[in-house]
């Protein structure tokens, strides 16, 4: 039920009820598809029609403003926020997600922004409560915890925004669509 931890490919999540839904309480680290085929790593990191997933640093330059710690330590960013992942994979039929769940859909997004502004004091309220630069840490009053696990490009490109900006997909919109916060 919500509000306690389920088992995915081998991390227990945390859980928290928002209106009607019940949301992951944090990023999924998973390497494989709910039906256990291994998603992609670094050699296709950058590519748009593979899935894939990495983490942030893992590879290439790495930018990150976060307060007292490296984000650039993949062991450290694996832990703190999570696995990065693209597009063809949050899309792809197999599922990142545990079998029942799924990633958040473009309107998800928008019925938990409305809660936040009218349950918990607007966006700090999905913040967690470290993490974020310059003094832009959240209450997490919400029991989300959105941290800012920056972005990634490609090994080249690299990786920036950890500190400073959290990127949620939204697939249901189109391939451009991200909800980003900051």
């Amino acid at each position: 039920s919500c509000g306690q931890s389920i088992e995915f490919n081998g991390y227990d999540y945390a859980t928290v009820q928002l209106g009607n839904d019940c949301w992951f309480a944090e990023n999924l680290r998973t390497t494989s598809y709910s039906n256990a085929d291994p998603i992609d790593g670094v050699e296709s990191f950058g590519s748009g029609s593979v899935g894939y997933s990495v983490v942030y640093g893992e590879c290439g330059q790495c930018y990150e403003v976060v307060p007292n710690a490296n984000a650039c330590d993949s062991e450290y960013a694996l832990q703190s926020f999570g696995r990065l992942y693209n597009y063809a994979a949050v899309v792809d039929e197999r599922s990142v997600c545990p079998t029942g769940w799924q990633v958040s859909s473009h309107d998800d997004w928008i019925q938990v922004s409305a809660l936040a502004d009218s349950l918990f004091g607007g966006y700090p309220g999905l913040k967690s409560t470290v993490y974020w630069y310059n003094n832009g840490n959240g209450t997490n009053a919400s029991g989300l915890g959105l941290t800012p696990g920056g972005e990634g490009y490609n090994c080249n490109g690299g990786f920036q925004y950890a500190g400073s900006e959290g990127v949620y997909w939204a697939p249901d919109a189109n391939y451009n669509s991200v909800y980003a916060r900051d």
